[in-house]
């Protein structure tokens, strides 16, 4: 690799690594964050020098196809892991709750954490595709240009999604549509 190259790289991590944090910690445990982003940027730096080359190429909306593969090869793995604990008649431990910051006080930890609960719940009756198209547009902030280069669609085609994966989570929380 080129120092512009390698540099040109370390500027896209340096953009996006907060970001691949983000969009891991929302779609796998806790233990498993740094794997998955450890594995995002190693997949990048390997395939780096093709989509270098490639001409008016957004490299971030590859990253994140790159993070979106990187997740459903962990969470295949993790399925496959859990089965087989089940199998032995072994418990899977639960993930550890994260504490509240100190200063915050535990009524109002109580209500966010009783209201992220509801949405996770609500969130987790839609199907994959609209989980995923909100997570994209809503938890990580990604444009429906960026979102329709990641999914292979149109802009217009994701603003439909976005906007009808809203309304079904709207009713799944008891709440109005939008």
């Amino acid at each position: 690799m080129t120092q512009s190259a390698e540099h040109r790289f370390r500027v896209l991590f340096d953009l996006t690594f907060e970001r691949m944090v983000a969009y891991a910690r929302r779609r796998v445990p806790p233990a498993e964050v740094d794997d998955v982003v450890a594995e995002v940027y190693t997949t990048a730096w390997r395939r780096w020098s093709d989509l270098d080359r490639a001409d008016g190429v957004d490299p971030v909306p590859w990253l994140y196809g790159v993070a979106h593969n990187v997740v459903r090869t962990s969470n295949r793995s993790a399925g496959r892991r859990n089965r087989l604990v089940d199998r032995i008649g072994r418990a899977e431990p639960s993930m550890a709750a994260t504490s509240p910051s100190t200063g915050d006080e535990p009524e109002h930890v109580a209500v966010r954490n009783d209201d992220a609960a509801r949405v996770r719940a609500a969130l987790a009756t839609l199907s994959d595709a609209d989980q995923e198209v909100l997570r994209l547009a809503v938890w990580d902030g990604l444009s429906h240009d960026t979102i329709g280069e990641l999914l292979g669609v149109r802009a217009g085609t994701v603003a439909v999604r976005v906007h009808r994966a809203r309304n079904r989570l709207a009713r799944a929380l008891g709440k109005p549509e939008i």
